[in-house]
């Protein structure tokens, strides 16, 4: 099958491009639809910053709302585009830019002889597509239009190139810019009463580090303050308080959905749906009906204490099981 098909990006205005979770090709054509048609300056981050054609400023905790998916999810997909040359994504810790790999290809028209849709010299066509350039996105379907073998092999080096680029800057990420975000989330993580932590380590720089590689500062900031509310607050049974580079090591999974999380460590008086389920980690109630004491346990004996209420409760639910049997 060949030929093209215009969309218009008012098809994001109707209820039915609302219904989540995306499909992987919905998210494609969204991709499409939010990238830039011409070059265009965007104030970020208190500068002006250029964005080109066919490129888009995001990060992943957008894509993550946008499109109904999970981090994981959203992150995995990118790669999935990356591999397949069709996109570009480049993360640092403020954002991440998409920009599509031969956008032109997905915009420009351009004449076959077999389209008999069709018509005119490549010069008509190509103006007629710069005219409504600003309101349609046209996704072509037509192999053809990604080149020969040549070209292909190109494109691979280019990508290759520039991830490579990228991963260069982020070994060497350890700059003024990258200092301030240390000391911006340390700062933060003190203002939540949580763990208040003396001075900022090595230590805490370099898990800080390893962690932006999967999260942007925005998102580790809202898991930190789901992670305060929920630990600060008596309605949730979850009490153990963590320091900063713990969290980091063990804390974000349990608490990276806001919602799941409160309603996984709500106590049953306060828990309204009481027979609804919601998924979580396997740790969910590790520390349930569990006082916290961490200045005279050490962890070793905090997991020791945990494994014997599991094990009391385990009993108790096959005691009640055998007196409901006999009766």
């Amino acid at each position: 099958m060949s030929g093209w098909i215009s969309i218009h990006r008012k098809i994001q205005e109707n209820w039915i491009w609302e219904d989540k979770p995306f499909s992987k090709g919905q998210a494609w054509i969204d991709i499409l639809l939010m990238v830039n048609h011409e070059d265009k300056k965007i104030p970020f981050s208190n500068e002006l910053v250029e964005v080109k054609r066919g490129s888009r400023i995001t990060s992943i905790r957008q894509l993550c709302e946008r499109w109904g998916w999970s981090n994981t999810k959203v992150r995995g997909f990118l790669e999935l585009l990356e591999n397949e040359n069709m996109l570009i994504a480049k993360s640092d810790s403020k954002k991440t830019t998409l920009t599509v790999v031969n956008y032109n290809d997905y915009q420009i028209l351009k004449d076959s002889e077999n389209d008999s849709e069709t018509t005119g010299t490549f010069s008509e066509i190509e103006k007629k597509s710069k005219k409504n350039d600003r309101e349609t996105t046209v996704g072509s379907i037509d192999n053809s239009n990604l080149g020969g073998f040549e070209e292909i092999k190109k494109r691979q080096r280019n990508i290759t190139e520039k991830s490579q680029k990228h991963t260069n800057n982020n070994d060497n990420n350890d700059n003024n810019d990258n200092k301030d975000i240390y000391t911006d989330l340390y700062e933060f993580w003190n203002s939540k009463e949580i763990i208040k932590h003396k001075k900022l380590t090595d230590k805490m720089k370099t898990k800080i580090k390893s962690t932006l590689k999967d999260y942007d500062v925005e998102t580790l900031k809202e898991i930190i303050s789901t992670y305060a509310e929920i630990v600060n607050d008596e309605k949730y049974y979850f009490t153990y308080k963590w320091s900063l580079e713990d969290f980091l090591q063990r804390g974000l999974k349990q608490f990276e959905n806001s919602d799941v999380a409160k309603q996984n460590f709500l106590k049953k008086e306060f828990n309204k749906t009481p027979n609804q389920s919601v998924t979580t980690t396997k740790s969910k109630n590790r520390f349930h009906n569990f006082q916290q004491r961490s200045d005279n346990y050490t962890e070793e004996e905090l997991d020791k204490k945990v494994d014997d209420i599991a094990d009391r409760k385990k009993r108790e639910f096959l005691e009640r099981m055998k007196g409901a049997n006999e009766s």
